[in-house]
């Protein structure tokens, strides 16, 4: 009896599926109709061609503009035609291509159910065709189950109760007692207990009865415990889960797959995987491992606005103990990132390549010069000398902040933070800007308190100043400014490196803290920049959990912010 009850349920489910099926492949018959007989500039013969679909198909038909206006409505039993379409409801048929919702029926009562998907001719969005019709009604089949199993317990209990009390000649007190705790077990009260009986055989089922609640209620635990570790399991993943069940429902989804979707949990469980909205692959991976019932996998593009992400999905069918489907399994890993860093890593291969290839190059031509006999002419011979001793510093710069960058991109291991007094530090680094600076006639400046102090490593800090006043003086004109400040702010400090320089043009302010980036390539490597600098300030920076900015404008100077935290000194 309980397996017929299931049955019927399962079957109310599958033909409310069965139902959107068809109803979806009409729509899509009804929009090739409609294009095959380009009636768009006849409304007569677009009416009547739209009543004959309707009428074939004991169907509401309607059809909607671009815009959302009515443009037809097959409905007979309406006074007036329906109402335009929703302008949300519009604009999701117009982005996924097709929409499938179950609704109130205002005429008929009951429900009904809308399929709507778009007409295209030609490459033209020509409007949104929606077919409404009766959609069969569902039960919630694990709800009536549930009831139905417990009620029909608590019925034999009391029936076997009764008998045996009738048999015994016992009194009604007892019996009431354990149809009391039957109904409340029967409401879901799992701590109900019949209390000891007077001896009998009423006695010894009151006491099964209890052994019997007892196990059945430590196996409910048992599943909540193993079902709350699983669930705690799935949530912490940083892919994206979804499990659905055998007609391709939803039942869970973790975090990260709501995150990856950007849809909320609530918003889908208990739906068709089809029916809330994910990118057309997502699903498809799902359905073809419940119908092919092995494992599916495929990459996919999950395109959100402007940005795309590349998925890697997989999917398994999930089977019972007989070899059963009874649901599927997707996990979705988003490799976006990875990528990226893939990309990142063989730029700077490349760059790195050329960049060492064309001070070596050099090399080797200015020796082969000398070695022809140019070593001998008493003008050329010197001059090629001061040549290859200037490119190989070139190559030797470009080796040293290489190997820094690679030191600092490992991370807060090689830090050791320290209370460093920023006056002091400041001092040091002008320091070695100095005689570069006062060459071209600019003026170095600084301001900060003096017994200002961050807690960062020492020898990065030097690293992060001198790098931005030596780019500060290499594009200040002569006769320009620097300007080194140091200020407390709220939760850090701040130093900032500013100039009057040629400045920097808004379309390369984002790139400038990439790997070899230059803004001016041929005016760098005749100030002798290796194109590593900024990357390393910003790579230091945020091993320090710190961040750098820049404002900028042409012709008239740049503005380098550099935050640092504050931080506690680590005690002894």
């Amino acid at each position: 009896m309980l397996s017929a009850v299931h049955a019927g349920l399962l079957l109310d489910d599958a033909a409310g599926d069965a139902t959107r099926t068809r109803m979806y492949r009409g729509a899509r018959l009804a929009a090739t109709v409609l294009r095959s007989a380009r009636a768009w500039d006849d409304p007569a013969m677009l009416e009547s061609t739209a009543a004959e679909i309707a009428q074939a198909g004991a169907v509401v038909l309607r059809l909607y503009s671009p815009e959302g206006s009515l443009l037809l409505d097959s409905d007979r039993r309406r006074a007036s035609p329906g109402p335009p379409a929703p302008p949300d409801a519009q604009a999701r048929v117009l982005q996924r291509g097709w929409e499938s919702t179950v609704q109130p029926d205002p005429i008929g009562g009951g429900r009904e159910l809308s399929v709507a998907v778009v007409v295209v001719d030609e490459g033209q969005v020509r409007g949104v065709l929606r077919l409404l019709g009766p959609y069969p009604g569902r039960m919630d089949h694990h709800s009536a189950l549930r009831g139905f199993a417990v009620g029909l317990w608590v019925l034999a209990a009391a029936a076997a109760v009764l008998l045996g009390a009738a048999a015994a000649g016992m009194l009604d007190e007892p019996i009431r007692r354990i149809c009391v705790v039957a109904r409340r077990l029967r409401d879901g009260d799992l701590a109900a207990r019949i209390e000891p009986l007077p001896d009998g055989d009423l006695r010894q089922l009151a006491a099964d009865l209890n052994g019997a609640v007892d196990r059945m209620v430590g196996q409910v635990e048992t599943f909540r415990n193993e079902s709350r570790y699983y669930e705690a399991v799935l949530e912490q993943m940083s892919d994206a889960v979804v499990v659905v069940n055998e007609q391709a429902r939803i039942r869970f989804v973790n975090r990260a797959f709501s995150k990856l979707m950007n849809v909320a949990a609530g918003d889908v469980v208990d739906h068709h995987v089809e029916a809330i909205g994910l990118s057309y692959d997502t699903a498809t991976l799902l359905v073809r491992a419940l119908e092919q019932r092995t494992a599916q996998r495929d990459r996919i593009l999950l395109r959100s606005g402007a940005d795309t992400r590349t998925i890697i999905g997989v999917a398994a069918a999930l089977h019972s103990a007989e070899g059963a489907v009874t649901g599927a399994v997707g996990l979705y890993h988003d490799i976006t990132d990875l990528q990226r860093a893939d990309q990142v890593r063989r730029d700077f291969v490349s760059n790195a390549s050329h960049e060492l290839r064309t001070p070596a190059a050099g090399i080797k031509a200015l020796a082969e010069a000398l070695q022809a006999g140019a070593l001998q002419d008493p003008v050329k011979g010197p001059r090629f000398v001061d040549r290859i001793v200037e490119t190989s510093e070139r190559l030797g710069n470009i080796l040293d902040d290489m190997l820094t960058l690679t030191r600092v991109e490992r991370g807060e291991e090689l830090l050791h933070p320290e209370p460093v007094n920023v006056a002091a530090a400041f001092s040091e680094a002008l320091l070695q800007v100095q005689l570069a600076g006062a060459g071209r006639g600019i003026t170095l400046e600084r301001e900060c308190a003096p017994d200002d102090i961050v807690f960062a490593d020492a020898r990065s800090v030097q690293t992060v100043l001198v790098n931005l006043l030596d780019n500060a003086v290499k594009y200040t004109p002569p006769g320009g400014r620097v300007r080194l400040v140091g200020t407390s702010v709220p939760g850090g400090y701040e130093m900032t490196v500013s100039d009057t320089g040629v400045g920097i043009p808004e379309e390369d302010l984002s790139r400038i803290f990439e790997r070899f980036y230059r803004v001016d390539k041929a005016r760098d490597r005749a100030t002798g920049g290796t194109g590593l600098g900024l990357a390393i300030v910003k790579h230091i920076v945020e091993a320090h959990g710190g961040r750098v900015t820049v404002q900028s404008r042409l012709d008239e100077g740049s503005t380098f912010r550099v935050y640092l935290p504050t931080a506690v000194a680590p005690q002894a």
